[in-house]
């Protein structure tokens, strides 16, 4: 975790320090933020939210990555979902979620919202742990969601 001595102008705290919800809309800018991620050891979770067409498309996702869920499009579970994303090794770790304004598109508005506010609790919850999450979001245009999930905000990083 941090300390005293942290270089605050370091990414990871650039990335946690208001929020755990950090939204792209260049490319570019968050290929550049995931590869430094990766130079410090921290293991990716990704998802093209482009290539979900239905909800049982991001259940499948979330099984391969062998989580023991098959129902991670309801936002209950999704809960367990993300719980099960890294806590087994207590590693740092990078949630990214590319085209997320396609999950807008194939559900509504109020579960995109959800689905934010679950992962944003949960990176939350990680810290007790000692476990930092870091989520990075693509989309193509603002997001014209609420501006609190799980007690943070949506900080856009273009």
């Amino acid at each position: 975790l941090f300390t005293h001595n942290t270089d605050f102008g370091q990414l990871e705290w650039r990335l946690t320090q208001d929020s755990f919800l950090n939204l792209y809309r260049n490319e570019s800018n968050i290929d550049r933020d995931i590869a430094i991620l990766k130079d410090k050891n921290y293991r990716t979770i990704e998802f093209d939210c482009n290539q979900w067409k239905t909800k049982s498309d991001i259940d499948n996702d979330f099984l391969q990555l062998g989580l023991p869920y098959d129902n991670c499009s309801n936002l209950n579970a999704l809960k367990d979902c993300v719980i099960e994303l890294n806590l087994p090794d207590m590693s740092d770790a990078v949630l990214i979620l590319k085209g997320f304004d396609n999950l807008i598109k194939i559900t509504d508005k109020d579960y995109a919202e959800g689905f934010l506010d679950v992962i944003a609790a949960e990176a939350r919850r990680y810290l007790l742990f000692g476990v930092r999450l870091v989520v990075l979001i693509s989309a193509k245009k603002d997001l014209e969601l609420y501006t609190k999930f799980g007690g943070s905000i949506l900080i856009k990083r273009d």
